[in-house]
């Protein structure tokens, strides 16, 4: 992507997971790049929304280095063969579920959060309160606490979870996502097309109201198992309260396959659940 004139958050997209799908930069350094790549497109944003009120109002905290895209040049070039932005390029739904995945991905967890909280406070359009985060999005950081989880002892006489190791993919991190992903509601009929996780032949043909995969609920259910270090009692009650979720309407599609089911039962996961309330935590 060299001409400035052919630069479009499309285009930044398709660049954007290329990068991340043939990289060979370690970790650190794949984070400092998508950082550095997301706050420049992040500066591009908060000043047109900036030059959009008639009071003009200083640019806020998440940008105001207004030196942020000088600084990054090196990044955009390394990631997108530019040295800098046009203004007019700024993030969308897709490149907020890109950026989130590639910080995870390289085990930045708070740089992944970072950036989904300034998803969910971004309108995609002017009369909107902003964009709510995808199914896809809590998938790509519980494959994160599967890969980079600590676990976590529960202490009986307190009923808490202790949590020894300063990593931020601890089960109180998890809990907290899960709780967002259990609020989860359909927005629409379908997935927008812009959703650039899917393959395109898929976009316009997955519904907004399937449940999970049965791939998606292994990676959840290798995330509980990390950071709870195989709690069954733990597992059995977070297990209850997603089928419960997902096999209610307005979902549809829920499905355990012979994988998942070997998982189950590996976890000692009765896959005929009682309710949520009636499993309690402690062993």
């Amino acid at each position: 992507m060299t001409e400035l004139g052919m630069c479009s958050t499309h285009a930044v997209n398709t660049v954007l997971q290329a990068y991340m799908q043939s990289t060979t930069d370690e970790a650190p350094t794949r984070s400092t790049h998508l950082r550095h790549v997301y706050e420049a497109l992040r500066f591009n944003a908060l000043c047109t929304a900036r030059d959009a009120l008639s009071s003009h109002p200083p640019v806020t905290a998440a940008a105001a280095s207004a030196t942020a895209a000088a600084e990054s040049a090196l990044s955009l070039g390394q990631v997108l063969g530019i040295d800098a932005l046009p203004r007019t390029i700024v993030p969308d739904r897709a490149t907020y579920a890109l950026v989130v995945r590639g910080l995870a991905e390289a085990g930045d967890l708070d740089g992944a959060l970072h950036v989904m909280h300034d998803m969910v406070v971004t309108p995609e359009h002017p009369d909107d309160l902003g964009m709510k985060p995808t199914m896809d999005i809590y998938h790509t950081l519980f494959q994160g606490f599967a890969h980079f989880g600590v676990g976590a002892q529960y202490r009986t006489a307190t009923q808490t979870w202790s949590v020894s190791d300063t990593s931020p993919w601890n089960i109180h991190a998890l809990e907290q996502l899960l709780e967002g992903y259990l609020r989860l509601e359909p927005t629409s009929r379908f997935l927008p097309a812009s959703d650039e996780s899917l393959s395109p032949s898929s976009q316009l043909k997955m519904p907004a109201t399937l449940a999970p995969s049965p791939r998606a609920l292994a990676s959840l259910l290798a995330a509980l198992r990390k950071v709870s270090r195989s709690h069954r009692r733990y597992m059995t009650r977070q297990w209850a309260r997603i089928a419960a979720k997902f096999q209610a309407p307005p979902w549809h599609g829920w499905r355990i396959d012979r994988s998942l089911q070997r998982t189950l039962s590996m976890l000692g996961i009765p896959t005929a659940q009682r309710s949520p309330q009636d499993e309690e935590v402690g062993a």
